[in-house]
C-alpha cells in the first residue's frame, strides 16, 4: 500500500510548562488533517510520555506509520514536501527503522549543505534526538518496550533519546536523517530546565531557512 498522509498517525507531545501547541497544531494540520494532542499526562514519567505519544493513533484509523512532533518543534515551510518521500524511502529499505526530521550535526568547515529534501542514512547508535520522528507502526510496540525498560534499568527518566539509539542498535536498524535538517528547536527551555545549546539547536536548518 502507498505511504500518504492519510495512513500516518501524526501527534504532537504537549508539556504543559513548555508552550502552548496550538499554532504547532494547525501547521500540521495542513497536511495531517486527523493530527492531534498527545498531552503529558499528570503523574506519567517523561519516558511513558514519549511512548504514548508515538503510540497515538487519534483519528487515523489504520495507519502505516506514525509522526511525533515534541512541542516546540519549527517546521519548514516545506515540510511536508520532503518528509513524506522520506518516510517512503524509510518503508521501502528493512534496514530502515526510524525517520528523524531535525539534525543537530555540525557543518564541517567548507562543506556545502545539498537541497533540502535531502537525507542521510546512519547506524542507529548515532541517534541524536526526538524532535520530530516517524516510525513504522509495526515497531512501535516493540519500540517504546525496550525504551520504557532502558530508562528504568538505568534510572533515568529523561533518557529517552539514548533508550531509541540503544533500541535501533540493538535490533541492528538504521534511521533516515533529513540533510540539511527541515525541523528546528524553538527557543524555549528544555525539560531539564537549560535553553539553546549545541546539541539542540540545528544550524543546517538555521543555514537553509533563516
Amino acid at each position: 500500500m502507498s505511504i500518504e498522509w492519510g495512513n500516518i498517525a501524526v501527534s504532537i507531545r504537549t508539556v504543559p510548562s513548555k508552550r502552548d501547541a496550538s499554532a504547532l497544531l494547525e501547521r500540521v494540520r495542513r497536511f495531517a488533517p486527523h493530527a492531534g494532542l498527545s498531552a503529558h499526562a499528570p503523574g506519567r514519567s517523561v519516558a511513558e510520555s514519549y511512548a504514548d505519544a508515538i503510540a497515538y493513533r487519534g483519528a487515523c484509523d489504520s495507519p502505516l506509520w506514525v509522526l511525533q512532533f515534541e512541542d516546540d518543534a519549527i517546521l519548514a515551510p516545506d515540510f511536508e514536501t520532503h518528509a513524506l518521500p522520506m518516510i517512503r524511502a524509510a518503508n521501502a529499505d528493512k534496514r530502515v527503522g526510524m525517520v528523524s526530521f531535525y539534525s543537530g550535526r555540525r557543518i564541517k568547515q567548507g562543506e556545502e549543505l545539498p537541497a533540502p529534501g535531502n537525507w542521510e542514512m546512519l547506524p542507529g547508535a548515532k541517534f541524536l534526538m526526538a524532535q520530530a520522528i516517524a516510525f513504522p507502526v509495526q515497531l512501535v510496540e516493540d519500540h517504546n518496550a525496550y525504551m520504557l525498560e532502558f530508562t528504568r534499568s538505568n534510572e533515568r527518566p529523561y533518557a529517552t533519546d539514548p533508550g531509541t539509539a540503544a533500541w535501533l542498535k540493538a535490533r541492528g536498524l538504521r534511521y533516515l536523517r533529513a540533510w540539511p535538517a527541515i525541523v528546528q528547536h524553538d527557543e524555549v527551555k528544555s525539560l531539564y530546565g537549560h535553553n539553546m545549546n549545541p546539541n539542540r539547536y540545528s544550524e543546517s536548518y538555521r543555514r537553509t531557512y533563516g
